[in-house]
């Protein structure tokens, strides 16, 4: 078994955490991911998703009557990216700006902390400045 590539893509002494950043605005996913790719971050997974309130309202009648009383309720979008620990303060922080997470009912970010990590893609950065007009 041939493991230089995948020791290459991820020193497994190197600690890794999970960056989720759960967003209800779509262009802050876009301009925040145009960061990333700029700021070397390697990759990100979006998913599409849903808070609680509208996932009850839609489905238990009992509950469409507080759909209103939530502030955060509707369609939002999972970013999950997974970054060397000694970037989380930035990512975050990068984050919290582009969502604009100070005001309420916008989103959230947090990370967690990863036991292991193989199949990270090289950084992008020498990707990014290879494109220049």
């Amino acid at each position: 078994m041939n493991t230089d590539s995948a020791a290459a893509a991820a020193s497994p002494n190197e600690a890794h955490c999970l960056v989720v950043a759960i967003l209800k605005d779509t262009g802050a996913v876009d301009q925040l991911l145009g960061h990333f790719a700029t700021n070397g971050v390697r990759g990100a997974t979006v998913l599409d998703g849903r808070g609680m309130a509208e996932h009850l309202s839609a489905h238990l009648s009992l509950f469409a009557g507080f759909k209103s009383a939530f502030t955060a309720v509707g369609h939002s979008q999972v970013v999950l990216t997974v970054i060397a620990a000694t970037r989380r303060a930035d990512v975050l922080a990068l984050i919290a700006d582009v969502g604009g997470l100070a005001q309420p009912g916008t989103g959230i970010a947090f990370a967690i902390e990863l036991a292991g990590v193989v199949g990270l893609a090289p950084a992008l950065t020498p990707l990014i400045a290879d494109q220049s007009p």
